[in-house]
């Protein structure tokens, strides 16, 4: 007689984990962002960090996307998909453009254009609806990961009238039709939707604010005029914003003044040495600092 053998089983562990496709895809996606992050770090290749942060930003979002494009989420519109992808090709250009101000204004634009699509969208449509929507779900997603990139702007500004007066007229212009249909489709008290009238007008008029900053230095391309100066401290702190923030303060025009810069200023300069600030008149006429690198 021949012999019989037994079929080996699976360890204990396996056995009690019964992994979906999709999970696996995602713990596999997890895995290689991972370690190529970790490679990135220890390597200390910038074009490899670069690397690795758009595929953070990006591989997450086209997977969701691919995956949820087998199921039912997204049978009523395909024009998401557009944005999706151009999400991530304007991730990977901002990753590897040196320009500060062309790699807010690419921001900027994906930021206006997606948001755009998402209000039409919105615009005749129940509240409940949208909640229940999967193809707004990645859009937001991407409209948040732009919105971090808009207001980590490393740029002091000194905002005048007309940037007040051009931040209301905006934030109005904004928070008009939103207000319209948070009091034709919540079925909420009259207080709760003053409440939430009043946080979303507040939470506008900070980001106009942002935008006309951003515009007023990304559009600017006049010659500055150089201040030398020392520095006379240096700051590294979160902000509100939740983003990290550096900034030098020095000593210009009888007066001190505390200027915002970049990462790689802040590792460049020490404390006590002297510096050239560039100083800007803006498009908007809004005079704002640089420093070179």
């Amino acid at each position: 007689m021949g012999k019989r053998y037994k079929k080996r089983r699976k360890p204990f562990i396996f056995r009690k984990i019964n992994l979906s496709r999709n999970a696996k895809m995602w713990i596999v996606l997890g895995i290689v962002l991972a370690l190529l992050f970790v490679i990135a770090r220890i390597a200390k290749l910038d074009i490899l960090a670069d690397i690795a942060a758009a595929l953070i930003f990006t591989a997450p979002i086209v997977l969701a996307n691919h995956q949820f494009a087998n199921g039912n989420f997204f049978e009523r519109t395909k024009k998401h998909n557009v944005l999706i992808y151009i999400y991530v090709a304007l991730m990977f250009l901002i990753g590897f453009c040196p320009s500060i101000k062309i790699r807010w204004l690419l921001s900027f634009a994906y930021f206006v254009a997606c948001g755009i699509y998402l209000m039409f969208r919105v615009k005749g449509t129940s509240f409940e609806f949208i909640m229940d929507e999967g193809d707004t779900l990645l859009l937001s997603i991407t409209e948040f990961f732009m919105l971090l990139m808009i207001i980590a702007l490393p740029v002091t500004t000194e905002i005048n009238a007309l940037g007040w007066i051009l931040t209301a007229i905006l934030s109005l212009a904004l928070f008009l039709p939103i207000a319209y249909w948070i009091g034709r489709e919540l079925s909420i008290s009259l207080i709760k939707k003053i409440g939430i009238n009043l946080c979303a007008l507040f939470m506008i008029f900070v980001l106009c604010g942002i935008a006309i900053e951003g515009l007023n230095y990304s559009l600017d391309f006049s010659e500055p005029t150089v201040c030398s100066t020392q520095i006379d401290e240096k700051e590294h702190h979160n902000t509100s914003k939740g983003s990290d923030r550096r900034s030098f303060t020095v000593y210009m025009a009888g007066e001190y003044r505390e200027i915002e810069v970049t990462s790689d200023v802040y590792k460049k300069y020490e404390k006590g040495e002297n510096i050239d600030v560039n100083i800007h008149k803006g498009i908007l006429g809004m005079t704002y600092y640089t420093i070179d690198e």
